[in-house]
């Protein structure tokens, strides 16, 4: 989750606020749309603004004449989002040094081995985790308030693939086809690098995006392969273009339907919050005016809250989503009956999500670019070449996701609680689901209703564990759980309980049913190969689980079929 969305954080009660844009010149315009609004803070508007203008600007991106002319855009564009419409100034310095650092850095230390990109990583994640401490400690603590950390979250994931996209080019070990596609031969010149960074869709709320993405993007090359297979050649735009120095004749797929399709959803999910968000707050169940209430509405409360919750992440991920997909960077190929796909930007799968028989199908549909950076650029890095990953990388990447998200203890509450729920799922299908099965592997009548009742339970915890994130200090957090009867643990621990205690094993064996094996990369790369990505959480603690980024496959960008 970003922390720098409005809405999200601690209540600013008995901590002294910082007004972040007492000096912007558009603060009387946004405070009077709020005014207007009704139930939407400045910063709320200024960000919605923010997504709306994208659109006719992303429209022009691919549309202007040169290479040099689309990084001018992109770069001119983000300074006019960050310093007159967010009036962070400061903010955009940082970002700039960052950047800078990162981009001197990979130049001259590119030949020194694994030594640059572990620089590149370790310092801005010093700098993010500096930037959380001033907002969680000493100048900002509203959660109404947007000021930079959530664009240096994004900007990590960018400068630290960038540096090993560099290492990649220069390296002469064996690589994985992903890091073959993305790898850097040669230092790309400053103008082209600072459009990068500077990749005004994405700056705010991400997606994070791969440097040759970009590079593919500005120079068009990303739709010279496979034109001929799109059905509605009408609906393209033809451009001449050199590629590789040859002149192309290239067609531009018309992405503005689904664009448009994204727009809808976004403003549709942020509706929703901002008209029900104030009134199913989780700190609403913290109130002494609650205390009367019983256990039951409290837990049917925070199902509403947890929803509703939810809605200002998928309503920001598609909305920037859909700026991504006008500007064209959205596209990766074509399907089998030839129409185009806008997946690459894609950060959200809100019907997985929402009907999820485990937490693990859950986390393989959210934020998807941050669990294929942890994969690609932390999980698969920490590991020494010739060897397999295992507890080392787990807890590697486990604590860089945690000191990514913030400093907050309600992100660690969350990690932890979801990590045991992972594998309480995983023991639930092991043991429990075989019983449910013919011997052929069709379900029985019982296995719809197994399944009704995991798609409650799972998504009632992850309600549950997700108060973490949006009340992030210990003490509220930990009231919570108590208002609710610690439901959410009790029902993560019965299962583990009952397998320490012997209870699954005995029952496999009294009901003469084999426990059914964890599914292989393999198996799961077939049945849902863009879906399945890393996951934020592992549980090593428990020998026989693997964490889940560990059998994750690749994520795939290009995929024309």
């Amino acid at each position: 989750m970003n922390s720098s969305l409005p809405g999200a954080g601690v209540s600013p009660k008995k901590k002294k606020t910082h007004n972040a844009h007492n000096m912007q010149p558009f603060t009387s315009l946004f405070e009077w749309l709020s005014a207007c609004i009704g139930f939407l803070p400045p910063d709320f508007v200024r960000l919605l603004f923010m997504f709306f203008i994208s659109y006719p600007l992303a429209y022009f991106y691919i549309k202007l004449p040169t290479v040099n002319s689309r990084h001018w855009y992109g770069i001119l564009i983000s300074f006019f989002y960050l310093c007159c419409i967010f009036d962070l100034y400061g903010g955009y310095l940082h970002v700039l040094a960052s950047s800078l650092f990162t981009y001197v850095a990979s130049k001259y230390l590119r030949h020194q081995g694994r030594l640059m990109p572990w620089i590149v990583t370790v310092v801005t994640m010093i700098h993010l985790v500096w930037l959380h401490a001033g907002r969680q400690f000493f100048y900002i603590v509203s959660p109404e308030v947007i000021e930079i950390t959530g664009t240096s979250m994004v900007l990590v994931m960018k400068l630290s693939a960038y540096a090993w996209n560099v290492y990649d080019g220069t390296s002469k070990e064996e690589l994985t086809p992903y890091q073959e596609e993305k790898k850097l031969s040669e230092i790309p010149p400053l103008l082209e690098y600072l459009g990068f960074v500077f990749y005004f869709p994405g700056l705010m709320v991400g997606p994070s995006i791969e440097y040759m993405d970009y590079r593919k993007f500005t120079d068009l090359s990303m739709f010279s392969a496979d034109a001929d297979k799109l059905v509605r050649k009408s609906e393209t735009e033809e451009k001449e273009v050199s590629v590789n120095g040859k002149t192309q004749r290239i067609k531009i797929p018309n992405s503005k339907r689904t664009a448009a399709k994204s727009l809808l959803l976004g403003v549709f999910f942020f509706g929703i919050f901002g008209a029900f968000g104030p009134k199913f707050s989780y700190d609403q169940v913290l109130k002494s005016s609650w205390d009367d209430t019983s256990v039951f509405y409290r837990m049917m409360f925070i199902q509403l809250s947890g929803i509703i919750s939810r809605c200002k992440f998928y309503g920001a991920w598609c909305l920037s989503e859909g700026s991504c997909i006008l500007s064209g960077l959205g596209f990766n190929g074509f399907s089998k009956e030839g129409y185009p796909i806008f997946e690459r930007c894609k950060n959200i799968d809100i019907y997985r999500i929402e009907t999820a028989d485990n937490i693990r199908n859950i986390l393989d549909g959210w934020n998807k670019n941050t669990n294929r950076w942890l994969r690609q650029y932390i999980y698969l890095r920490v590991t020494p070449k010739g060897r397999k990953p295992g507890f080392i990388s787990s807890q590697i990447t486990f604590a860089m996701s945690a000191l990514w998200h913030g400093l907050f203890p309600g992100y660690l509450l969350a990690f932890v609680g979801a990590g045991f729920g992972v594998f309480s799922a995983q023991l639930m299908r092991r043991y429990v689901r075989p019983l449910l099965l013919n011997s052929d592997g069709s379900g029985k009548g019982l296995k719809v209703v197994y399944d009704v009742i995991g798609t409650i339970a799972t998504v009632s915890i992850i309600n549950y564990l997700a108060s973490s994130f949006m009340l992030l200090k210990f003490g509220p957090c930990v009231s919570l759980y108590w208002r609710v009867g610690l439901y959410g643990h009790i029902l993560i621990l019965i299962p583990i309980l009952f397998n320490l205690a012997g209870g699954f094993k005995y029952l496999s064996r009294s009901l003469g049913v084999r426990p059914q094996k964890s599914e292989t990369t393999s198996e799961r790369e077939k049945q849902k190969p863009v879906e399945n990505l890393p996951k934020l959480l592992s549980e090593p603690m428990f020998k026989n689980v693997s964490a889940p980024w560990q059998n994750s496959p690749q994520l795939p960008t290009d995929k024309t079929e």
